[in-house]
């Protein structure tokens, strides 16, 4: 049994914040908390906030790579593994959009301090710049 089942109101909460990232394909600028606000013009902005959108929703799939989400994947829960692998797959191409340029890491440096400083901590997009140092 899938644990969204289990607790109706956050398979519902997560649907409901799932809505609401759909439409990040858009080039727009993400705040990171739950919404679109602000159409960008910039194409690379467009294409960090895209790939963070992508990603930020799948730490929501798996609540975060929570305690809960790693323990059915050692479990082997089949939906925890797919979240899981969605998960990584998703984190690369954030990592590789941000690590195109330094004009995409400016980019990520931008929307991450328009974020709340409590969403920030929690997404922790800024350690998608590990690895990558200005040429």
């Amino acid at each position: 049994m899938d644990y969204n089942q289990r607790d109706p109101d956050r398979a519902s909460n997560r649907q409901r914040e799932h809505s609401r990232l759909v439409n990040a394909q858009s080039v727009a600028a993400y705040d990171g908390v739950t919404h679109m606000y602000d159409f960008t013009s910039d194409p690379i902005e467009g294409e960090v906030c895209s790939a963070l959108a992508c990603y930020k929703h799948a730490l929501i799939d798996t609540d975060y790579n929570g305690v809960l989400h790693r323990l059915l994947c050692w479990a082997g829960d089949n939906d925890a593994r797919a979240r899981a692998a969605t998960l990584d797959r998703a984190e690369h191409h954030a990592r590789s959009v941000v690590g195109k340029s330094p004009d995409h890491r400016a980019a990520l440096e931008r929307i991450v301090r328009r974020q709340p400083d409590h969403v920030a901590e929690q997404d922790k997009f800024l350690a998608l710049l590990d690895g990558y140092v200005d040429a």
